[in-house]
């Protein structure tokens, strides 16, 4: 018995080997969910809106990871702008907070704007959520009681309107290629304003 224990032990410790794997099998089983992922994908970018919708619908609530992020990529820059908004809020509410990125291109050289960028926090910037309503479509970036007013995020069809007094305020757009874009300005900028984006990927 103790001269058969190392070798079985052996023989358990050694990978599967390729002969093991039905490889025809398994790449049958990869080609048939990558068609079906295609196929799905290809109902939520179709021209048939209302179609689109029930797929993006039962792929959410259908509890599957993948599913779930394949309706959210591809519905945020879908052709049909009611699915764009419904998977905007989904999207938005999945998260613990937004990332937004300033474009400093825009304001290269200009050494005023530059320091009050600077001074208010840099190009980029994090904004933690403390508290969703769906129903109303308002993310607190403060409270935890009802929508708190001057310190939230609301989201109307594909807009996102952002405000924190005496910190920040601002205005996106969910664009076709499924970035939002759009402008913040920092408390008592005299009117200067800053090219944002806040990208899901």
């Amino acid at each position: 018995m103790k001269t058969l224990l190392p070798a079985l032990l052996l023989g358990l410790a050694l990978p599967v080997s390729a002969q093991d794997i039905d490889l025809e099998a398994l790449t049958a089983k990869i080609d048939a969910r990558a068609g079906d992922y295609t196929t799905l994908g290809e109902i939520l970018e179709g021209t048939d809106g209302q179609r689109a919708l029930a797929a993006f619908d039962v792929m959410m609530e259908s509890g599957n990871t993948t599913l779930a992020e394949i309706a959210l990529t591809r519905s945020l820059a879908a052709p049909d702008r009611e699915l764009r908004a419904r998977a905007l809020w989904e999207a938005i509410s999945r998260r613990d907070g937004l990332v937004i990125t300033v474009d400093t291109s825009e304001i290269d050289g200009n050494e005023t704007a530059l320091a009050v960028l600077a001074e208010w926090g840099g190009p980029i910037q994090t904004w933690p959520f403390y508290q969703k309503f769906p129903e109303t479509q308002c993310i607190n970036l403060y409270s935890r009681n009802d929508c708190y007013a001057g310190y939230n995020i609301t989201i109307s069809g594909l807009k996102l309107d952002i405000g924190y007094e005496k910190k920040i305020k601002g205005t996106f757009t969910l664009t076709e290629d499924g970035v939002l874009r759009g402008r913040i300005a920092p408390p008592a900028a005299d009117n200067l304003t800053f090219p944002a984006t806040i990208d899901f990927r």
